[in-house]
């Protein structure tokens, strides 16, 4: 038996058997309660404590999604590389466990990085007093910013306030029980966590929902070819909201049945990495644009919302 002078009292973890504790009040100045209280707990116990799970991503040939970086072989082995004029790079891949699994997370990585030319003595053929003559002898590689980050992802589940959900990775269904209306010319390619809808001239993918008036939304666009397009559609019984880009005047617009604009100026190239935001107040339409590592753009107009939508498509 001993005496607790705390609100607290620690055991180490998977600590065997039941303890009984004797609990009663003391007041700073001495004064004790009149009635104790006895508690019984028991430690919880560890499980699947020794699971261990190894990945070895540079023998794999660096299989997951890459960002501005591609695979090369230094000395037979394979490595990443960043793009040429690329300011960031990125290599995300996914550790599924199948199952749940009840125990303490340790995550270790081992990860090297070294500053690489691409030019070689063969290829500096050029003048002397050339411009291709005025770059570094040896590039600033800011290789300190080379880093593993480690995220332990969300169940697959709504969380409050959201209606629907969709990652389409390899699939078109998606959380909150969206009906598919359409799935033609469903292709995939490489997305920004993942793999994404590739989107083509012959893609029709729609789904039946119930989206309030008043909401807000946010998605990945990545181009392969800059171009007019649409690229998301709301639709419902009083009133659409369109999504495209213009590529004449380098602009994305928010678009209703009326023609009523929310025009975004923001010019991309191909493989731009691209988020998208829509929001719809009771009293205003905003669109937002923003590039991956880079700049961000929005624009509001004061819009009604249209009505519920009853149609969800990605043409």
């Amino acid at each position: 038996m001993a005496e607790v002078k705390s609100t607290s009292y620690t055991l180490p973890s998977g600590f065997d058997g039941e303890r009984k504790f004797w609990i009663k009040a003391i007041a700073s100045p001495g004064i004790y309660s009149d009635t104790p209280t006895f508690v019984s707990t028991v430690v919880a116990q560890p499980q699947n404590a020794n699971l261990i799970l190894a990945r070895d991503e540079q023998a794999l040939g660096f299989p997951g999604t890459k960002h501005f970086a591609s695979v090369v072989s230094v000395n037979g082995r394979n490595a990443l590389r960043m793009s040429t004029g690329a300011q960031t790079a990125e290599y995300l891949f996914e550790v599924d466990l199948v199952s749940p699994i009840r125990a303490q997370n340790t995550l270790l990585n081992s990860l090297g990085a070294s500053v690489d030319d691409r030019t070689t003595w063969l290829e500096a053929n050029f003048p002397w007093s050339s411009d291709a003559a005025r770059r570094q002898w040896a590039y600033d590689g800011a290789i300190a910013n080379v880093d593993a980050r480690f995220q332990i992802a969300r169940e697959d589940a709504l969380q409050a306030g959201e209606v629907y959900g969709w990652r389409l990775n390899g699939s078109t269904a998606g959380l909150g029980n969206p009906v598919s209306s359409q799935a033609a010319g469903v292709a995939y390619a490489a997305g920004r966590y993942g793999d994404g809808l590739m989107v083509k001239d012959t893609t029709r993918v729609a789904w039946s929902v119930n989206i309030p008036s008043v909401f807000h939304t946010s998605f990945w666009f990545i181009p392969s070819e800059v171009t007019t397009c649409v690229i998301w559609a709301a639709l419902g019984p009083a009133g659409s909201l369109l999504v495209r880009y213009d590529a004449t005047t380098g602009a994305f617009f928010l678009e209703d049945q009326l023609s009523r604009r929310v025009s975004v100026p923001f010019g991309v190239s191909a493989t731009d990495r691209v988020c998208i935001g829509v929001c719809q107040t009771a009293t205003e339409r905003r669109l937002f644009v923003g590039r991956m590592g880079g700049d961000v753009e929005s624009a509001s107009s004061a819009f009604a919302p249209i009505g519920a939508f009853t149609s969800l498509r990605l043409y």
